[in-house]
């Protein structure tokens, strides 16, 4: 007789349900091969949940089951499914062009949040996690209602995050056990953050800048002799609250921006001791590398950005770019900067800074902004 082992508890979550259509194997060789992209596509699914906050709860082939616990404060602000959802359709995209098959690889998913039984059952020797309840069911419905390349949600999952992502409404489902049709929104990707005044609430009253024609025109003026290719430095000098923030977010919705590139950097009132941190902002900025990246995300949009700019050149630049803002370069690239002098890392970082601006500036000119530089490092400002 085997004694069982189950202890689950009721907890409020949201679900993710998984799919990627992983190819049928025909003959042993597909086989190997089927099972490799099922061990790496499971990799990246659960070092992407983990993450965000989330756990994997069911591995079946080529179907997988997440939960994130509504109240995972481990993770802080990262706890979000629709990033981990976005981040894994991402790699699983960027895998799928790696290998050569008829049917690419490509996640499709529900989500959907509500109570459930999460835990583990069987035996002491053999323990399996589960989770358990109709959010379950549902969220298995909605994620057999999307297609390739999609992430669909329930009504409950947008309302939670409407403020931070696009959605497409799509029509209502009907759903086992209920009566009428459950909403049912379509994942677009994740809203830009934009300036507002720190501290405000969204009822605040914008007002209309005051006092500063002349300082916009000289800008407006040098922006546009940028655009015909003549660069050069400019300071705006103040003493704080005089609106030099403000003056910088008016200039950025001026049409002549639309022909420029804009990059931001911003010195922090602790940022004497970080190293370069402000220019460390400017890449970030380039590269669209957002807090709640991952650091396999980040890394992958910063060598994306620099192969855009110099293909022929991006192993050259882009380990010591990434050593510059502080990603930790995994295999030979990390063995490789150990065994480097600290103060010629330093050099060789900086060389390919430069490079990659030169490099950059020639296919389209561009703005660097950095903000509240008198916080800025010693090394940056140098």
């Amino acid at each position: 007789m085997t004694a069982q082992h189950t202890h689950l508890e009721k907890k409020r979550a949201t679900i993710v349900c998984a799919d990627i259509g992983i190819f049928s194997p025909r003959d042993d060789e597909s086989i190997d091969q089927s099972a490799g992209l099922m061990n790496t596509c499971n990799d990246i699914i659960e070092s992407v949940a983990g993450y965000y906050g989330g756990k994997v709860i069911q591995f079946t082939g080529k179907s997988t089951i997440l939960a994130f616990e509504e109240k995972n404060a481990s993770v802080g602000n990262r706890n979000n499914p629709l990033l981990a959802a976005i981040e894994i359709r991402e790699k699983i995209a960027e895998l799928s062009k790696k290998v050569s098959l008829d049917v690419p690889l490509e996640l499709l998913a529900g989500i959907h949040m509500g109570p459930v039984l999460l835990g583990h059952i069987g035996t002491a020797t053999n323990k399996q996690s589960t989770v358990i309840g109709e959010t379950v069911d549902i969220t298995a419905r909605i994620r057999d209602m999307a297609n390739k390349g999609q992430i669909l949600t329930s009504k409950e999952t947008y309302e939670q995050n409407k403020s931070k992502f696009d959605f497409q409404t799509l029509e209502p489902v009907y759903v086992k056990g209920k009566s009428e049709p459950i909403p049912i929104y379509k994942v677009l990707n994740q809203k830009k953050k934009e300036f507002a005044p720190k501290d405000q609430s969204d009822r605040s009253i914008y007002s209309e800048m005051i006092g500063r024609k002349d300082e916009k025109e000289i800008l407006i003026a040098e922006l546009i002799s940028l655009t015909q290719g003549e660069g050069g430095i400019i300071n705006i000098i103040g003493a704080p609250g005089t609106g030099k923030s403000r003056l910088i977010e008016e200039i950025k919705k001026e049409r002549i921006v639309d022909q420029l590139l804009w990059f931001e950097g911003r010195g922090l009132s602790h940022g004497h001791t970080l190293s370069y941190h402000p220019l460390a902002g400017i890449i970030k900025s380039w590269a669209g590398i957002v807090e709640e990246d991952s650091p396999l995300i980040a890394e992958s949009k910063l060598k994306n950005e620099i192969k855009k700019i110099s293909p022929e050149a991006v192993e050259s630049i882009f380990p010591f770019i990434a050593r510059f803002m502080g990603l930790n370069l995994s295999g030979d690239a990390g063995k490789h900067f150990a065994e480097i002098e600290p103060g010629a890392l330093d050099k060789m970082m900086l060389k390919a800074l430069r490079e990659l601006l030169i490099k950059a500036a020639t296919r389209r000119q561009f703005i660097i902004a950095i903000e509240d530089l008198h916080w800025a490092d010693q090394s940056s400002l140098s």
